[in-house]
């Protein structure tokens, strides 16, 4: 009950503190990730909430529903029920440029990535990998990505408008100095349903993350995030609680 009427005091700090403020971007790795798993039929991830966008989507990529990456995917959400948090965990654990992606270069984020539900494992990642990055290139989603910078930047301005971060909420509320770095990743592409992945960078550092989709509209049709305030510390609050479950 204490910890409940914490963060209950605490609540108003996360979403109007002026310092610590936590990085918003649009990330590459869960667009495409994404748009593969959507062209792959995953319901979770075939929301047509955002029609323009989505329209590009199908426009740029309708050539490709048959590519070997997508048949490869359906292969493996029929074999290991790869889907929904499992996806964002691959994406965000990526290192390095598009085209070149790799799996993370420390074993405690392998092992992260590995986790007990047998989905993702060292057989079927390395291939996912190659052929993700084969995808990259060969759909020219570098193009993609650029010819939509606009869009994003217009998507990040407007989260930050209208819900301000303040990391300093989670050390209070846990009672530690986690000295971890905090990323929100809006997912226009992402469908409905928002996710809350981590992972370790090469120094040891946890990286906490909240992707956040876009789904709600006003009525001149453009995105808000009034709603999502408390999706935001739901989903980094995963990082923090499931290992405890």
């Amino acid at each position: 009950m204490k910890k409940l009427l914490l963060a209950v005091a605490l609540f108003p700090l996360l979403l109007y503190g002026s310092q610590s403020k936590i990085s918003v971007k649009i990330d590459p790795r869960v667009e495409l990730m994404s748009i593969a798993f959507r062209l792959a039929g995953a319901t979770e991830y075939s929301s047509k909430d955002n029609p323009a966008y989505i329209k590009d989507i199908e426009e740029h990529f309708k050539t490709y529903e048959n590519d070997t990456l997508i048949r490869y995917v359906k292969y493996l959400r029929d074999r290991t029920l790869i889907g929904y948090d499992a996806v964002m965990t691959m994406a965000i654990s990526l290192q390095g440029k598009g085209g070149e992606y790799t799996l993370p270069s420390t074993d405690k984020a392998i092992c992260l990535l590995y986790d007990n539900t047998g989905r993702w494992n060292k057989w079927n990642a390395p291939e996912f990998i190659r052929l993700f990055n084969e995808f990259y290139i060969k759909s020219d989603f570098d193009s993609f990505f650029k010819s939509h910078k606009k869009y994003y930047n217009a998507l990040v301005h407007k989260f930050n408008k209208e819900i301000n971060l303040d990391s300093r909420w989670f050390s209070g509320f846990y009672g530690i100095d986690t000295g971890d770095k905090f990323h929100v990743i809006i997912a226009p592409s992402c469908g409905r349903s928002n996710y809350g992945p981590h992972t370790y960078d090469e120094s040891g550092v946890k990286n906490v993350y909240a992707v956040i989709s876009v789904y709600n509209f006003e009525e001149d049709s453009s995105p808000t995030f009034l709603h999502q305030g408390k999706i935001v510390i739901h989903e980094i609050n995963h990082s923090y609680i499931n290992p405890l479950t």
